[in-house]
C-alpha cells in the first residue's frame, strides 16, 4: 500500500469525525461513513478495486483511532481498534487472511506512530492484531502463530531491518504465540522455524525470485533454524518438507 493511499485515508478521517460531532452518530457508524467516503474517492480517481478496499480499510482505521481517542481509550487501544475495524473492511472485501493481516497491521502502526508509541509497543500490537485476525477468521493455533510471525517480519521491514532480522523477529513472534497457546517447547520451535522460513520466502518474492527459489530459501532457513534450536533430525526434515 503506497504512502499516497495512507495520506488520502488520513484526510478522509476529518469529515467523518465532523459528521460524528454534528449528529452524535455511534462510533461504528462514523467508521462506516469514513470507509464509504474513502471508497467513493478511490472510485472517482479510477483506482483498481483492490486499492479502493485498501483505502476504505485505512480510512476506517483512522476514524476508529480518532473516535477511540475521543472516547478516552489508551494509545495502544486506539491502535488495536484501528486495526480491528480495518481488518473487518478488508474481510468484507473478500481478501485473503494475509491481506487482512497486512492492512490491519498497517492501520495499527499509523495510529500507534501518531501517538508516539515505542517500537516495542508497536511490534506487540502488530503481533496481537495479526493473531486476533487469524483467530477471527477461524484459523488454527499454528496459523495464528504464523500470522504473528508475518506481522513481526513486516514490522521489521518497515523499520529498515535486514532480512535476517526480519526472520529472527518472525521466529520469536511465532514462538511466543505458540507458548501463549500452551504448546510444548518442541512445537514452539517448530512454529518458529516455519515462521522464519515464511519470512525468507517473502523476502525472496519481493526480490523477484522465482517460486522455486522462494521455496528453496524457505526450506533452507527453516531447516537451519530447527538445527540451531537443537530439534531432532526427523523434526528438521519434517519442517523442511513443510516449508
Amino acid at each position: 500500500t503506497s504512502n499516497a493511499v495512507t495520506n488520502v485515508a488520513a484526510l478522509i478521517e476529518q469529515p467523518a469525525n465532523q459528521a460524528a460531532q454534528s449528529s452524535s452518530l455511534a462510533q461504528d457508524v462514523v467508521i462506516k461513513i469514513a470507509a464509504v467516503v474513502a471508497r467513493q474517492v478511490a472510485q472517482y480517481k479510477n483506482m483498481p478495486a483492490t486499492k479502493q478496499i485498501e483505502l476504505a480499510a485505512l480510512a476506517a482505521g483512522a476514524a476508529a483511532a480518532k473516535t477511540s481517542k475521543e472516547l478516552g481509550f489508551s494509545p495502544a487501544e486506539q491502535a488495536t481498534n484501528a486495526a480491528s475495524f480495518a481488518a473487518q473492511i478488508v474481510n468484507n472485501g473478500g481478501f485473503s487472511l494475509e491481506n487482512q493481516v497486512q492492512l490491519a497491521v498497517q492501520a495499527a502502526l499509523v495510529s500507534g506512530r501518531a501517538n508516539l508509541l515505542s517500537s516495542e509497543e508497536l511490534q506487540k500490537i502488530a503481533e496481537d492484531v495479526a493473531q486476533q485476525t487469524a483467530r477471527d477468521a477461524g484459523r488454527d493455533v499454528e496459523s495464528q502463530a504464523e500470522s504473528a510471525g508475518a506481522a513481526a517480519a513486516a514490522f521489521a521491514k518497515s523499520l529498515g531491518k535486514s532480512k535476517e532480522e526480519q526472520q529472527k523477529l518472525a521466529a520469536a513472534a511465532a514462538k511466543r504465540g505458540a507458548a501463549e497457546a500452551g504448546l510444548d517447547a518442541s512445537k514452539q520451535e517448530e512454529y518458529a522455524a516455519n515462521a522464519a522460513g515464511q519470512a525468507a520466502a517473502e523476502s525472496a518474492a519481493e526480490e523477484g525470485k522465482s517460486l522455486d527459489e522462494q521455496v528453496a530459501m524457505a526450506m533452507n532457513v527453516a531447516k537451519q533454524y530447527a538445527a540451531d534450536a537443537g530439534l531432532s533430525t526427523a523434526l528438521q526434515i519434517k519442517i523442511e518438507a513443510k516449508a
